[in-house]
């Protein structure tokens, strides 16, 4: 078989009575081995590196897509998201602006040239993405957060697209309920919102995708003002999906000092290990409202105020970043803000999570690295472990006593073992991956399935700058789940574990709510260094467990549950 060639394969679950049956490669590469518990069908998909010494003397091809600059570097206009919106296997890229949403369409090369994405409804500053399949089409379906008032002067509601296929997309906004516009819960003045991000996941246990929408308030920015002068933020929204294509708002939930917060992420996890989706937020101007744990108590979120786990933080969060950095089953969260930063480490036998940013080297020092975004967790050289990608960018304010150069580069750091732990060592420079713009939100995605992540960053003072990784010659894995015929087709909530030589690499199946704004792909990749063969287990949402044993490495593998 020629080298860079694909090699697909489908292996399906047999019936009763049969354990397993082994689907034999018969590429020149070898057996690939692979073994599919009853109930599942897998298609898995591999690809040779042709030339992996390229990447040592330049490990990304960059472009540059053009976009017009907002007419301020503030929150809008920084967010993204990456899935396969038209089904031929490839992933498309959309990038929130001030002028709309821009999509690149996906080749086996990447992205074709972004083109305006105009479905119909106004999406004018637009800022946070998410992507979820909310009718159970198994086609991705596309909600825009857009900042709303004061200082941006748009008007209107936020908006979900219904994907019909084909790249046509339907405006449901009004039909479904999730608008946004309403009563602010502390003026009781009615109106549109400032929303900055969106999450999807099963808040209620019934199969079926709710949503969690975050808002930000007005930024005073007049010289001698303090965070003590904040008023507090546009109330957050949550919506519970009835499965009839409408949704019911039960921000209700939601406990006014928590509504309080302005919200750069949140999302949906499992935090205790209950099989509930629990609801993180990540606050900036930890004084008005700090960070939030809404545990989930069989489908009611529960807010303790005096919880002592560690992760309701006074802090000025900008984004959450996920990744089990320390390898004990929990999440962990990498939260940059304006001068710090933040690494909450977990502590799963006490369920606790502490700051390691300052041992760890996250809290990258540096006058020109101030204002930091959307941090993501990938692995980014495919050597086993998940490294971090920091944008970093100023914000368009007057106000000299904020620290807030115009020039900023981003951080790109790479983990690395240290005795028992690890740190991190921040290469951006070296890749050449430090451009001075005004970054926000980045996305890591394997744009041509070569099983390396490309990240595309969006600065919100011109280009949207695609980085295309050069592979190389370590080992990785990419899992996609499929589940046809329920209401969550694409497994968001999932977890997906790979195992080998006594060490464990966990991913986590999300549908918006990280970095900045961003909709991450619905698939997970993990970085294997050597290995050649590992154990793939899966968590699916309803905790029911299947082990793919012995899988080999460099494959792609779309795993689909009956």
């Amino acid at each position: 078989m020629p080298v860079g060639s694909w090699l697909w394969l489908v292996a399906c679950g047999p019936g009763a009575g049969v354990p397993f049956r082994e689907v034999e490669d018969t590429a020149d590469t070898g057996d690939s081995g692979l073994q599919v518990p009853p109930g599942l069908t897998v298609t898995a998909s591999r690809r040779a590196c042709a030339d992996p010494g390229a990447r040592a003397a330049d490990p990304y091809e960059d472009r540059a897509e053009p976009v017009p600059p907002a007419s301020r570097a503030y929150v809008w206009g920084g967010g993204g998201a990456v899935g396969d919106l038209d089904d031929d296997g490839f992933p498309d890229v959309l990038v929130s602006t001030e002028q709309g949403l821009r999509v690149g369409w996906g080749t086996a090369d990447g992205p074709e040239p972004f083109v305006p994405f105009a479905p119909g409804p106004d999406l004018t500053y637009a800022a946070g993405l998410a992507l979820a399949d909310i009718d159970g089409d198994e086609d991705l379906d596309l909600f825009v957060a857009r900042y709303v008032g004061e200082p941006a002067p748009s008007s209107g509601p936020d908006a979900l697209l219904r994907n019909d296929g084909g790249r046509v997309f339907t405006d449901i906004t009004e039909a479904a309920g999730v608008g946004g516009c309403g009563v602010h819960h502390r003026t009781g003045e009615p109106g549109c919102f400032q929303s900055t991000m969106a999450s999807f996941g099963d808040l209620d246990g019934d199969g079926d995708l709710d949503l969690f929408v975050g808002r930000y308030g007005w930024l005073i920015d007049e010289p001698g003002t303090t965070v003590a002068d904040l008023e507090p933020a546009d109330p957050d929204q949550l919506y519970r999906n009835e499965g009839d294509g409408t949704f019911t708002d039960i921000s209700d939930q939601i406990p006014p000092e928590v509504h309080d917060g302005y919200v750069f992420a949140g999302g949906f996890l499992d935090l205790d290990g209950d099989g509930w989706q629990d609801l993180y937020l990540v606050h900036d101007f930890g004084n008005v409202s700090p960070n939030a744990v809404l545990r989930n108590r069989q489908g009611v979120l529960v807010w303790d105020r005096w919880s002592l786990d560690g992760l309701q933080r006074v802090m000025s969060g900008m984004s959450m970043g996920i990744a089990d950095l320390n390898h004990d089953g929990a999440p962990d969260f990498a939260m940059p803000e304006w001068g710090t930063a933040t690494l909450l480490e977990s502590r799963a036998e006490l369920g606790v999570w502490v700051d390691v940013a300052v041992p760890t080297g996250f809290r990258v020092p540096g006058a020109e690295l101030q204002v930091g975004w959307g941090t993501l967790g990938g692995d980014l050289d495919n050597d086993g472990d998940v490294d971090l990608y920091n944008p970093y960018g100023w914000l368009e304010l007057d106000n000299p006593g904020w620290i807030n150069p115009t020039a900023q580069r981003d951080a790109v750091l790479l983990q690395e073992p240290d005795g028992d732990g690890y740190v991190f060592r921040d290469t951006a420079p070296a890749w050449g991956l430090d451009a001075p713009g005004a970054g926000r939100g980045v996305m890591l995605a394997d744009l041509d399935r070569d099983g390396w992540l490309d990240p595309i960053v969006r600065q919100v003072d011109g280009d949207t700058l695609v980085h295309h990784a050069r592979c190389g010659a370590e080992a990785w894995l990419e899992v996609e789940l499929r589940q046809p015929g329920r209401a969550n087709t694409r497994a968001v909530g999932a977890r997906v574990a790979f195992v080998a030589g006594g060490r464990r690499e966990l991913r986590w199946v999300v549908a918006g709510g990280t970095g900045y704004g961003i909709g991450e792909p619905p698939e997970v990749h993990v970085g294997l260094g050597a290995l050649e063969r590992v154990d793939v287990e899966i968590t699916w949402p309803d905790g029911a467990i299947d082990v793919l044993r012995d899988v080999r490495t460099h494959q792609r593998l779309v795993v689909r549950r009956e």
